[in-house]
């Protein structure tokens, strides 16, 4: 049974990874942080943004089966409302900067690891391989970071999507492409409404194709409203 993080996560992963002719698939430290890693934060969040009122799904969908067969449900929601303090320190660390999710998430957790992303030129060690294991736990942390900050504080994190998703002049974005901060070389402009909704149907698609089924009736017509409500 795959997990929903690593069912959103894939066409981040897909879209990063180097598979040479001899020897095992990896990335860089630069693509999973700043691709794969900041896809999932996001993804979190949103989860955690649209699900805060209804905690028992929103844990089905964080949390892979083994841990739901392994820890029960109240103290799985408990551990996502003390998150907070841990959300709380991360914005007041990042005092100052720019309140997108390039700077919370990506900027920070690369200076985490002694790397200033914001530098020019860029730092080496960006290009340094991450193996799958590797991966693997930076995503997870991503993904819990994102479901905190978005089920704790919904209003700060709705700021923070807008100011990461705003339409900024040509010559600003040209110049975040070249220093790669962003990977795209257009912007793209997504309402925090239209990622809730394919959020939403992402969790439908992927619960139809689990065996047994980790949704219930009752948990796709929430999600079924959600979509409605967000279209």
């Amino acid at each position: 049974m795959s997990s929903f993080l690593a069912f959103i996560a894939s066409p981040a992963v897909r879209q990063v990874t180097k598979r040479p002719i001899f020897g095992k698939p990896y990335t860089t430290l630069g693509s999973l942080y700043g691709v794969v890693g900041f896809w999932v934060y996001q993804a979190g969040g949103v989860l955690g943004y649209c699900l805060r009122d209804t905690p028992d799904l929103l844990v089905k969908l964080a949390e892979p089966a083994e841990i739901l067969l392994a820890i029960n449900t109240e103290a799985l929601i408990k551990g996502i409302k003390e998150s907070v303090s841990i959300v709380e320190s991360g914005l007041k660390e990042m005092e100052g900067e720019e309140k997108t999710f390039f700077h919370l998430y990506t900027l920070r957790q690369l200076r985490s690891i002694g790397i200033d992303s914001a530098r020019w030129p860029p730092d080496k060690r960006l290009n340094d391989k991450a193996d799958t294991e590797c991966a693997g736990g930076v995503m997870r942390t991503a993904f819990v970071l994102g479901i905190g900050f978005g089920f704790n504080l919904p209003e700060e994190f709705a700021v923070y999507w807008d100011n990461t998703y705003r339409i900024r002049p040509d010559s600003e974005w040209q110049k975040w492409y070249e220093r790669g901060i962003v990977r795209s070389k257009t912007q793209r402009k997504q309402t925090l409404e239209e990622a809730i909704a394919e959020l939403a149907e992402g969790a439908i698609i992927w619960n139809k194709g689990q065996s047994p089924k980790v949704l219930d009736a009752n948990d796709i017509r929430v999600l079924q409203e959600i979509i409605k409500a967000n279209r």
